[in-house]
């Protein structure tokens, strides 16, 4: 009853105009492409980040949307597409191969965020090091794969200066792994304080182990 009352959330979403963020967070488990994203949420988001992206069918996507903007980081299987214009920032890799990729799109700050799956690295040591890499915390939103359920301690300064989509906007579990069972709270969307969030949605699919985030934010 603890587990429950702690994860499963009942929100009231807001209204949502043409000027607000739609922003969708997704593994896509080294198969999937962003038409995948778009066919699952039924529309082109404004910002989308894949991690374990392959970028196998990026050069069609370009022709279909010429008038977007697309990332791909090779090294660290992270993919971010736009309808604005991508400046990157900074990219960081840990001795373990998490990654943190900053860029701004939209007037916002992004944070793409891959933590390593490691089984003999300790996770505090990882987070820490992305918390090393968010510079801003005023109009930033983080993306990722955190590999750390939403319980951790290791998340706190996190959980002080950003709030998390599902637990203040989504319905439902907000466990995005494994295969639609709500088992653990990997996947993760942050959004600073300064930032109102209108609505937030886990999108199930068995095209991944994963589930998609999707969060609309009020500009």
């Amino acid at each position: 009853m603890i587990w429950f009352g702690r994860s499963f959330k009942i929100n009231t979403p807001e209204t949502i105009h043409e000027t607000d963020i739609e922003v969708v967070f997704w593994n896509a488990t080294h198969k999937r492409e962003f038409k995948d994203v778009f066919d699952k949420v039924d529309n082109l988001p404004d910002v989308v980040v894949l991690v374990e992206y392959h970028a196998v069918e990026l050069a069609k996507l370009k022709l279909k949307f010429p008038n977007c903007f697309y990332y791909w980081h090779d090294d660290s299987e992270i993919g971010i597409f736009s309808k604005k214009h991508i400046d990157i920032k900074q990219v960081f890799i840990s001795e373990d191969e998490t990654v943190v990729i900053n860029f701004t799109s939209h007037r916002l700050n992004f944070y793409a965020i891959d933590v390593a799956s490691s089984m003999t690295v300790f996770r505090k040591n990882q987070i820490a090091f992305v918390q090393e890499c968010i510079e801003s915390d005023k109009k930033t939103i983080l993306l990722g794969d955190f590999n750390t359920p939403l319980e951790s301690k290791f998340l706190k300064d996190i959980k002080n200066n950003f709030n998390h989509v599902l637990t203040e906007k989504g319905n439902g579990f907000r466990e995005t792994w494994f295969w639609n069972i709500p088992l653990l709270s990997l996947d993760h969307i942050w959004v600073s304080k300064d930032l109102d969030i209108l609505n937030a949605e886990k999108i199930g699919t068995f095209k991944s182990d994963h589930s998609m985030i999707k969060a609309v934010i009020k500009r």
